[in-house]
């Protein structure tokens, strides 16, 4: 049983089913599709949406596209050339082919791991490929498709539609923009933008009516956890990686707790695939998830790895913000600003055993921080950073703190 009403450290404990209604069972309403949308969005947010990570949970694999030749290579060609559609794709890849049925997909044994710091991409579970014919229903299509029929299980969409997170918009709309939700003029509440994001960032969830895990029929503006259930005891949390345990601990602190201040939208701009405004707030507990308690906010937690937690600053405050505001090849990103300030945080002891001349893969293993796909493991960055561009910026990073120690 997923518990809800778990204790939060505050006084007030709400039952996060007790507001809204839902559609849990009922057939998906009728909406208006994302092609609809463009007729008036087509300059502002179409020009983006295309390589939106939203839009590319499920994309099409045309012939010539250099994975394909992968495929087929290793698979063979008649079973390549029945995959036409990639499922994820930076860390790790399944493969889909429409099914006879409306709305389905079937799924492909065969996963793609990313190649990662010089290593080829490794077909996982291939020597004997085979097509399942239920599995993308019956745990994928939630969150990777729109407007998923509680009674079929098919899709009528596929990826993420604009309804998925914007809900049933009034034609009136284009008049008055205050009847879409999560736009500018709408006045959402707190626990309805949760409801919203967690339908599909709310991992370890299950529908209580269907027992799949993923939301039944969830329309925006519903109460998602009228039927959705979620962990979110102290336990439960505990377990989970910064990342997802600062997700869940906002759902618990607004739909348990009924806190209305923070929410996923506070810090992340979905269109502009940003978490630069998550760097001008006021600091709250949320933020020990991932950030000290004291000090420049700048400078995450070690996440990961043999360091951990054991890395002491050897500067002073001024010292800190010099090297955090190292020039680089052009105007900084939010990306930057964290890969210097996590250099900064490194002790002088962790550093003085690293060799530039190391392979990426011993310095990899000396960082500890390293994701499997041969990406640095940093908290709210706006993109990757390889271990070329680490060993780059960590050079400067050393040679000007060498300038600050002889002063």
């Amino acid at each position: 049983m997923f518990s809800l009403l778990a204790a939060t450290g505050q006084d007030q404990k709400l039952d996060p089913a007790a507001w809204g209604s839902d559609h849990v069972g009922k057939p998906v309403p009728e909406y208006l599709t994302g092609d609809e949308c463009l007729f008036c969005h087509r300059v502002n947010l179409g020009t983006g949406w295309g390589s939106n990570h939203h839009n590319m949970t499920m994309h099409a694999l045309e012939p010539d596209a250099s994975i394909m030749a992968e495929l087929k290579r290793q698979l063979g060609d008649k079973v390549a050339s029945e995959i036409k559609v990639e499922l994820g794709g930076r860390l790790l890849s399944r493969f889909l082919k429409p099914d006879q049925a409306y709305g389905k997909m079937d799924l492909l044994s065969v996963a793609r791991k990313s190649g990662s710091a010089g290593k080829p991409a490794e077909l996982l579970h291939k020597d004997q490929p085979h097509w399942d014919t239920a599995q993308f229903a019956e745990s994928c299509a939630g969150c990777h498709a729109t407007g998923i029929e509680p009674s079929t299980k098919a899709f009528s969409s596929p990826s993420l539609d604009c309804y998925t997170c914007h809900g049933l918009v009034d034609p009136k709309h284009s008049k008055d923009t205050s009847l879409v939700f999560l736009s500018r003029k709408h006045k959402e509440t707190a626990r309805e933008v949760i409801s919203i994001c967690a339908q599909c960032h709310a991992r370890g969830g299950r529908s209580r009516a269907s027992g799949l895990p993923y939301a039944n029929n969830f329309v925006a503006g519903d109460n998602l956890f009228r039927d959705f259930q979620v962990d979110l005891s102290p336990e439960a949390l505990s377990k989970l990686d910064p990342g997802n345990r600062h997700i869940l601990e906002n759902i618990r602190d607004v739909v348990v707790g009924g806190k209305e201040d923070l929410t996923c939208l506070t810090c992340h701009q979905i269109h502009k695939q940003s978490t630069l405004p998550h760097r001008r707030l006021v600091k709250s507990d949320i933020c020990l998830d991932c950030h000290n308690a004291t000090g420049s906010m700048k400078v995450r937690k070690t996440l990961r790895g043999p360091q951990q937690n054991v890395w002491v600053l050897t500067m002073n405050a001024e010292q800190q913000r010099a090297l955090e505001q190292l020039p680089g090849d052009g105007p900084p990103d939010e990306t930057d600003i964290g890969l210097r300030a996590y250099l900064t945080r490194l002790s002088d002891e962790h550093l003085a055993k690293y060799d530039p001349n190391w392979t990426d893969e011993q310095v990899m293993e000396w960082d500890g921080q390293f994701r499997e796909d041969g990406n640095l493991m940093l908290v709210c960055c706006e993109r990757d950073i390889d271990v070329e561009e680490f060993r780059r910026v960590l050079a400067i990073h050393l040679a000007e703190r060498r300038k600050l120690a002889a002063h």
